[in-house]
């Protein structure tokens, strides 16, 4: 789907695809609003789906991390995929990241954007999310680590490397009266047209590639003959469904 088709087709709630291939395989994906809530309905509609499916692994979005021992500490610090690794882990379920590499993500960023942008998307991302999350680390602290992080990352040693040089950054390229704290999600949306704001570019040129690749790998799994659960942002699912069935089809015979 295009995201010009998507700003016309946004999901409400949870929205879920579930696909199968001619090698046996099956996908039941779930595509969940964003939620760091224990009570939120649609982890209670994931957990049902789970339970009903059997699945061989879970591919989850977003990096590894340790998973809290809790359903709810799991939730509160890594929403939805949090629980479904949680649940995962509960099962004996082999669990994995439906991403690809940061490098590969960031490279093809690199192609389009001035890398000190693209460190300030992912920092400003950071900040976007906090108040959300349940963490007993400072955001600050966080900011300060993931610049460090992409320091390290080929094409992205230069500035900012410093959480100053970060705030410079965001003096000179966020709209005017608008700081890193004023930091949120529709910064973020890839579908938002016309922003003033250099995040939502970027994030629309990270989603293509994420989006590929997830197709990519789901697709493969399934010919494998896999049943796989799969849970990322609703809006993943949406973009990612017409390029799935299509992945899946037999080939045409040639006469």
């Amino acid at each position: 789907m295009t995201f010009e088709e998507f700003r016309n087709n946004r999901p409400r709630g949870a929205y879920v695809v579930q696909l199968e291939s001619k090698a046996g395989g099956e996908l039941l994906y779930f595509g969940s609003p964003h939620s760091f809530d224990p009570r939120d309905l649609a982890l209670h509609q994931l957990e049902d789906r789970w339970s009903d499916f059997a699945a061989d692994i879970a591919l989850y979005e977003g990096r590894s991390r340790k998973v809290p021992e809790t359903r709810k500490k799991a939730i509160r610090r890594m929403g939805e995929r949090g629980l479904l690794r949680w649940l995962a882990g509960q099962a004996g379920v082999p669990t994995d990241s439906l991403e690809p590499a940061r490098q590969k993500v960031i490279a093809t960023l690199l192609e389009n954007y001035p890398p000190a942008d693209v460190k300030a998307f992912y920092v400003l991302r950071i900040a976007a999310s906090y108040r959300q999350r349940s963490s007993s680390t400072p955001l600050k602290s966080q900011m300060r680590q993931m610049l460090k992080e992409l320091s390290s990352v080929e094409g992205l040693d230069g500035p900012p490397n410093t959480f100053a040089e970060f705030e410079a950054v965001c003096r000179s390229r966020l709209p005017e009266g608008k700081s890193w704290r004023n930091s949120n999600r529709r910064w973020f949306d890839p579908a938002k047209d016309n922003s003033p704001f250099f995040t939502n570019g970027i994030s629309r040129a990270a989603a293509i590639v994420r989006d590929r690749h997830m197709v990519d790998l789901l697709a493969g799994l399934l010919k494998d003959g896999k049943k796989v659960f799969a849970v990322v942002g609703s809006a993943h699912v949406v973009m990612q469904e017409r390029a799935l069935e299509h992945a899946l089809k037999e080939p045409e015979p040639t006469l």
